[in-house]
This record gives structure tokens, C-alpha cells and sequence, in this order.
């Protein structure tokens, strides 16, 4: 697996609700404990790292860094997280999730974070992060790019 930076989320309570933070996000998990957040949070991220590793890791193109790659993974735990807790549903991670148009719109952007990547390296890695080939992935870029369009 890859390595985590340590220490890279911080979990506490404040009130009724949990606080967990990292560089670039902050969520605020309500009626819960920092525990139980913290301990579904190891759980979920090691899922994240068993789907997405294999793909970064055999990318044969420009790749992102552990750094970045810990990024991507973690915010897209947190939002499932997130979203699973405000919405009252069981917490977990299914296969579903991970082909989202969310979490494909995650890695999309933590991949364009990178500025060591031109354009010309994002899109083939996005795909292969994605599971999907370039034609795929661009046909869902022009999809997703005119669905936030309409908002």
C-alpha cells in the first residue's frame, strides 16, 4: 500500500459533533463521536487504498506522488463519509461509490492539482485512476462539464 503522511487528518469533538481536518478539508460529521469517526475513517481509507493503489500504481505514464495520491484518496473517504452520515445511511464505501460521478470529479481535480502534470499527462492518468479508457474518460469529462453547466 502506499505510504500516509502521518498525522495528516486531525479528528475532534466539539459538541455533539466531529470535527475532522486535514490541509484542504474540513468536516463537520454531526451526532457523532471522534472515535467512531476516526476508527471508520482508518477502516474506509484502507478500502480507498486497495481500490485506487493498483491503478496508480501501474499507471506507465507521468504520475502523481504518494502525497498527492493520499490526497485524492482521502478526500474521496471523507465525502463518502460525509455524505453517508448526514444522509442517516450505514457508513461504508460500496463499488458503486467508488464509479461516482463525485468521486471521479475528486480525482479529476486532485489530479489537476498537481502542478507537475500538464494537460497532457491528466487526462491518461485521470482514465486509468478512473478505470476507463481515454475515449471514456473524455466522453464523461464533455458529460460532467455540461451537467454542472446547467447550475
Amino acid at each position: 500500500m502506499a505510504s500516509h503522511p502521518q498525522n495528516s487528518l486531525t479528528v475532534r469533538q466539539e459538541g455533539d459533533g466531529v470535527r475532522a481536518t486535514t490541509t484542504r478539508l474540513n468536516f463537520l460529521f454531526p451526532r457523532s463521536e471522534a472515535h467512531a469517526i476516526l476508527d471508520t475513517y482508518n477502516r474506509l481509507i484502507s478500502q480507498a487504498e486497495g481500490h485506487f493503489a493498483p491503478r496508480w500504481r501501474s499507471h506507465p505514464g507521468v504520475n502523481i506522488g504518494p502525497a498527492g495520491f493520499h490526497d485524492i484518496i482521502q478526500e474521496v473517504t471523507l465525502h463518502w463519509m460525509y455524505f453517508r452520515v448526514i444522509n442517516h445511511l450505514p457508513i461504508r464505501i460500496d463499488q458503486s461509490d467508488w464509479d461516482h460521478p463525485q468521486t471521479r470529479r475528486i480525482i479529476r481535480a486532485g489530479v489537476k492539482r498537481d502542478p507537475s502534470l500538464g494537460s497532457d499527462a491528466d487526462t491518461p492518468l485521470c482514465a486509468h485512476l478512473m478505470g476507463l479508457s481515454r475515449a471514456e474518460y473524455l466522453d464523461w469529462c464533455e458529460a460532467d462539464d455540461a451537467f454542472l453547466d446547467m447550475w
